[in-house]
């Protein structure tokens, strides 16, 4: 039985679901090592130059969403790009 690659896409957006917990349990909420870095050297924030559009990081299912989708697009990207160089070396170029 021949699988496609759409199987192994949704057999690692599975197992990202399922180990995605573990980034709220762990991390989530807690400084990050620039943070403390500031903090430690009394350094103060400075003005953000780009605020991104969407809160990707605040909720399990906002944090599920984005990641998969990120995974659909690259995997379409590199899909796409492989299947343009398999057109490329059969024409001969």
């Amino acid at each position: 039985m021949k699988r496609g690659p759409a199987v192994y896409l949704a057999a690692i957006a599975v197992v990202f679901a399922i180990l995605l917990p573990l980034y709220y349990v762990f991390s989530y909420g807690r400084n990050d090592s620039l943070e403390r870095t500031i903090e430690q050297g009394n350094g103060a924030h400075g003005n953000s130059t780009y605020n991104a559009p969407f809160s990707y990081g605040g909720s399990y299912l906002g944090s599920l969403a984005f990641g998969i989708l990120g995974m659909v697009l690259v995997f379409v990207v590199f899909y796409a790009l492989l299947l343009v160089m398999r057109k490329r070396r059969m024409r001969g170029e």
